[in-house]
């Protein structure tokens, strides 16, 4: 018999887009999830198991309780999970969505593949959902260990560490708790059930200081870093206004962005480029470390085949840099001459006078990490800090070229900070970001050694 519940209530906010797709494609080829008002909304069985996901503790005293608490079926036994959440439904006046563009990159010749061009609905940042969360107990027992669920929920919630959606690997969907209220509800009191069975004002709101939280597992590999533009950045647009350039660069909002997506396209293609060249070219050997650390989806069989990728590439705001109006032609290589009708407009983003404006937040993440990935991944931020690696598009005109400033290098509670290179590393801190890379180095020769 259920002795009481715990409600979580709060508003949730998009730190960037986020793509919940509904399987429609009438205004894109990924169209937005919408109620019966045609607002974005988020199901609760996607934010129930995006929790239930990160949620793993570390410690395997919590299994049978946490197997309790989300419920199980075995044959004829079964238990009903303890917690049960509403739909998060958008509580501001008019959600602004938007419909980006993707494409699909050959590694090979590092140009768009032929018919993959697609285009998905986005809810953008800053967008508030309200957050309605319950918890029942039965005792002592599993109230307090309800109290630690939540008192973790919303430590998670509140830290940014969930991402809902499609394309979370790409940093979409990352959201944040706030205006927080936890209320207790003792089910031996009239009072209480009254309360909450009609929903009215609820009474007795309770602390969550001082309750112990579940020891989550956190093996994470994470690079933090700040860059500067050398030149000049685009990640191509395409307005629909006739009087606007034919490209601009991509904004969420009325923010200039550096997407994930794009980010990530880059990082992946070098990545893939530094474990062709340590395999000798053995691309089979290369895609097994790709397909582990990246992902992936087989074009021919979709769903049948498929693996999620364990590192994400978070989306960064841009600082306010300036925009100019370029137009370009193109030459036809056999006369020399100008292709006709083959004149465009773009609007790419320049450094401008004030070289200072640093590009933040730069962070890649590796869920589960293994040593020989993290190796892999100073590989490539050593190409983006030396501006070897380009972003976006018009890279063979200098473009999307980045010059590194800091970088936070982050695991099993050691940071290592970069700046100006190695300089100013202790021996220490050198030998132990050298260690990662000789372990690429090790896996590549146990590689060779399996086949």
């Amino acid at each position: 018999m259920t002795k009481g519940r715990f409600i979580l209530k709060g508003k949730v906010t998009l730190l960037s887009p986020a793509l919940i797709g509904c399987g429609m494609d009438d205004r894109s080829d990924i169209d937005l999830l919408r109620d019966h008002n045609e607002k974005p909304f988020i199901p609760a069985t996607s934010f129930i198991g995006v929790l239930k996901y990160i949620i793993k503790p570390s410690e395997n005293e919590y299994k049978v309780p946490l197997k309790i608490f989300w419920g199980f079926t075995e044959g004829q036994k079964g238990q009903q999970s303890a917690i049960s959440c509403s739909n998060l439904c958008c509580c501001i006046e008019n959600p602004k969505t938007t419909i980006r563009d993707g494409i699909k990159i050959m590694s090979q010749t590092g140009t768009v593949r032929k018919e993959a061009k697609y285009d998905y609905e986005i809810i953008e940042q800053g967008t508030q959902f309200d957050l309605c969360l319950e918890i029942k107990f039965n005792d002592e027992d599993s109230k307090k260990f309800s109290q630690k669920m939540l008192a973790t929920i919303c430590d998670i919630l509140e830290n940014g560490k969930i991402h809902i959606g499609a394309k979370t690997n790409s940093g979409l969907g990352k959201m944040e708790l706030s205006k927080r209220e936890v209320f207790e509800f003792d089910f031996g009191n009239k009072q209480d059930v009254l309360q909450w069975l009609t929903k009215n004002t609820y009474s007795r709101e309770t602390s969550l200081e001082n309750i112990q939280r579940l020891p989550i597992k956190d093996t994470e590999f994470i690079i933090n870093a700040t860059f500067l533009l050398k030149n000049s950045l685009i990640v191509r647009s395409y307005p629909s206004d006739p009087l606007m350039p034919d490209a601009v660069h991509i904004q969420s909002g009325d923010k200039q962005v550096l997407p994930g997506t794009s980010l990530k396209g880059a990082i992946r293609s070098r990545a893939e480029r530094i474990l062709n060249t340590i395999f000798d070219n053995d691309t089979k050997k290369s895609k097994g470390v790709l397909v582990k650390l990246f992902g992936d989806v087989d074009d021919e069989t979709r769903s049948k085949i498929a693996v999620k990728g364990r590192i994400c590439i978070d989306e960064v705001l841009l600082p306010n840099f300036d925009t100019e109006l370029q137009t370009r032609i193109k030459i036809d290589r056999f006369t020399g001459g100008t292709i006709e009708s083959a004149l465009f407009e773009t609007m790419p983003l320049f450094s401008g006078a004030d070289k200072g404006k640093q590009i933040k937040d730069v962070r890649i993440t590796i869920r589960d990490y293994k040593k020989h990935e993290a190796g892999l991944m100073l590989l490539v931020l050593k190409d983006l800090w030396t501006g070897d690696l380009a972003i976006g598009g018009e890279k063979a005109v200098g473009r999307g070229m980045f010059e590194g400033v800091r970088a936070d290098i982050t695991w099993d509670n050691t940071t290592i900070t970069l700046e100006d290179g190695l300089t100013g590393l202790s021996s220490e801190n050198k030998k132990q970001l050298e260690n990662f890379v000789t372990a690429l180095k090790d896996f590549k020769e146990e590689a060779h050694g399996r086949s």
